[in-house]
């Protein structure tokens, strides 16, 4: 049975709306509507797993204690994926692409239509500019919970072992990784989706959503 947060009706059809919330929220409510379970059993898919999904109890996808090695597996990748992504918002708002300020945490609403198929907008809504920060946020949850659902239903089963580890193990699990990368160089974004990631502008340069060498593209 499917659990969502609140139902909206309006005159042309019952659309199922999802209430405003933090990025968890967001992510298992999303879960749970694609997977046709509850968002307590869709959050236990997600929470506390490996070194970049809502490790330690976090609201939001990433490391811990300056991590940045490899994902523990398959489901732990696409957490990497979509924190990496996210960081591009923080550099889209730098770089002045929205009205208003925008962090990962801003709250948006979604609702499903008649195919059932996630929307990123206000349900009913008659704003003539909406907050585009907060649609390509939807956007990136709602292509990041896709991405979760095929995972599990092609079989995927989690490790144990890297399940609700607590700081020492996540310490153990993680290994603290030096980052070779060079600060202060300027940064910018490549790719869609959750695939989306930052790059150093001085080291490549990005050709069709994908990064190259310079004078390649």
């Amino acid at each position: 049975m499917k659990v969502i947060s609140s139902i909206v009706f309006s005159a042309a059809a019952m659309h199922q709306v999802n209430a405003l919330g933090r990025k968890l929220g967001q992510t298992k409510d999303m879960l749970a509507h694609k997977l046709n379970m509850s968002d307590e059993d869709a959050k236990k898919l997600v929470r506390g797993y490996g070194c970049f999904c809502y490790a330690l109890s976090s609201q939001t996808v990433g490391p811990h204690f300056n991590y940045n090695g490899d994902p523990v597996d398959e489901l732990d990748a696409l957490c990497k994926k979509l924190f990496r992504s996210q960081k591009c918002i923080a550099l889209d708002n730098e770089a002045g692409l929205y009205d208003k300020e925008c962090v990962i945490d801003n709250a948006y609403q979604w609702f499903t239509d008649d195919n059932n198929n996630v929307i990123c907008e206000e349900p009913n809504s008659t704003k003539k500019n909406p907050n585009q920060c907060k649609i390509n946020m939807c956007e990136l949850e709602n292509h990041f919970t896709d991405q979760v659902a095929a995972l599990y239903n092609s079989g995927f089963v989690q490790n144990d072992a890297y399940d609700r580890l607590d700081e020492d193990e996540y310490k153990n699990t993680c290994a603290h990784i030096p980052n070779k990368g060079k600060g202060g160089q300027d940064l910018a974004c490549c790719g869609k989706g959750i695939e989306r990631k930052t790059y150093n502008t001085v080291m490549n340069v990005c050709c069709n959503d994908e990064l190259a060498s310079p004078g390649s593209c």
